[in-house]
């Protein structure tokens, strides 16, 4: 893996966030709260913080907004060769989080962030792949975009997750190092998400 990547994967996750979430929240999870619903490093294995993310039109934070939710978006959490990061939107209703949920997994949202992957480093292709539908929350999906070198050779990965509990939706970016994918910290972190959000959000 060239010096390259690793910078370049944690400029991805700057670029496809929004905000940022302040001091991790400590009172019990209320569905009108979307700060008390995202990750916190406790749920992560020996993950460390980064700091505050700008807005990009590419990102979940954006949809989520956009789509009328109260929105909050976590700080970045490093565990080793994968960076984290995840947006929340509470909505009035189901009917408002599905719509947002539609859009993160639209094709015109799918060709955004695979542009956004493809303006970091010497990338000569951006290859997408549908990884599944997840059996999470009301609806779950997850899509993989492999960075290409010349060779055809992959030089990252980056993993978009995006789940739906009842009024609640959340999404997931996951910056992966060629050598660490795949990687259970994808599946923790999807899986925390989706049991977070169920009680409350339900």
């Amino acid at each position: 893996m060239s010096r390259f990547v690793l910078p370049a994967l944690a400029c991805l996750l700057i670029v496809l966030s929004v905000g940022c979430g302040e001091e991790e929240a400590t009172k019990a999870a209320k569905v009108g709260d979307p700060e008390s619903l995202l990750i916190g490093m406790g749920e992560l294995a020996e993950a460390s913080a980064s700091g505050k993310t700008p807005p990009h039109a590419c990102g979940p934070g954006v949809v989520l907004r956009d789509e009328g939710g109260r929105t909050a978006v976590s700080k970045t959490f490093v565990v080793g060769a994968v960076q984290v990061v995840e947006a929340v939107g509470v909505f009035r209703g189901p009917a408002q989080a599905k719509s947002a949920y539609d859009d993160l997994i639209s094709r015109k949202r799918i060709s955004c962030i695979a542009s956004a992957v493809a303006s970091f480093g010497p990338t000569a292709k951006i290859e997408i792949i549908r990884a599944q539908s997840l059996d999470m929350g009301d609806e779950g999906s997850a899509y993989r975009y492999v960075a290409l070198d010349d060779d055809s050779e992959p030089r990252g990965y980056s993993d978009v997750v995006a789940l739906r509990v009842g009024r609640c939706t959340a999404a997931l970016l996951i910056a992966i190092e060629r050598d660490e994918a795949p990687n259970a910290v994808a599946e923790e972190a999807s899986e925390s998400a989706a049991d977070r959000l169920s009680a409350p959000c339900g």
